[in-house]
């Protein structure tokens, strides 16, 4: 799944307790004014000094073609200073570019690196990539079991496409024995969010389970709640 974070990085991120932060916040509110120019001018001098929130936040604008030309290999560029600054923003960021060859060649390893570096710092959906990644032996080893406790986490934090690979990971035994309820609560999960592969897996898995294990897993899907995974981290 190919996924851009610009929108919810600004819904995200907070104030720094640093000389930087007002400003940062300056363009925030630029950019939620729709002054996406006004919003560049002023994270130009940040950019400038190597303030890695300034780097994240232009390089989205000009991924998006907001405020400036569509920029994407200097997007790219100002990704990376950031993501080498520990943003895990710009971490996932990163790595998707390198996922998807933008700016660049394809490079799995690469992306595999950096989205393990933005599921370590708390971003979610690199988590779904990076179990993915781990699960297929995208860019390095194949690991199953890491994959399917990356996937579970990114799962209770609420993403749906981790809930969908968390049921078919239980389903298949992959990474731990094989538990058919708790693979239909997740792919119940994951319907319930409007994942729709999950509708396809639920009709074949039910024929799996007995009335009362569908019981069952219905009333622990209807019973969860997600976790306070995640970041808000610039």
């Amino acid at each position: 799944m190919r996924t851009w974070l610009f929108g919810f990085l600004l819904a995200v991120l907070v104030a720094l307790a640093t000389p930087a932060a007002a400003t940062v916040k300056e363009a925030e509110a630029a950019i939620a004014a729709g002054r996406h120019s006004d919003a560049l001018a002023t994270l130009a001098p940040l950019v400038a000094k190597g303030d890695r929130d300034a780097q994240t936040l232009t390089a989205g604008l000009l991924l998006s073609g907001l405020g400036a030309t569509k920029d994407v290999a200097r997007a790219r560029e100002l990704f990376t200073a950031a993501a080498q600054q520990g943003q895990p923003f710009a971490q996932y960021n990163l790595a998707v570019m390198y996922h998807h060859g933008d700016a660049g060649a394809v490079d799995l390893a690469t992306a595999r690196h950096w989205y393990a570096l933005a599921a370590q710092a708390g971003m979610v959906p690199a988590m779904t990539q990076w179990a993915l990644f781990q699960l297929e032996g995208h860019g390095g080893a194949r690991d199953p079991a890491n994959a399917r406790r990356w996937a579970e986490r990114a799962a209770n934090a609420g993403d749906p496409q981790a809930q969908y690979l968390t049921g078919i990971l239980a389903a298949n035994g992959e990474g731990k024995p094989a538990d058919t309820v708790e693979a239909y609560v997740w792919l119940l999960l994951a319907d319930r969010s409007g994942f729709k592969p999950a509708q396809e897996s639920l009709e074949i898995l039910k024929h799996r389970l007995s009335a009362e294990e569908r019981t069952k897993a219905e009333q622990a899907a209807i019973a969860w709640r997600p976790t306070a995974e995640g970041t808000d981290r610039r």
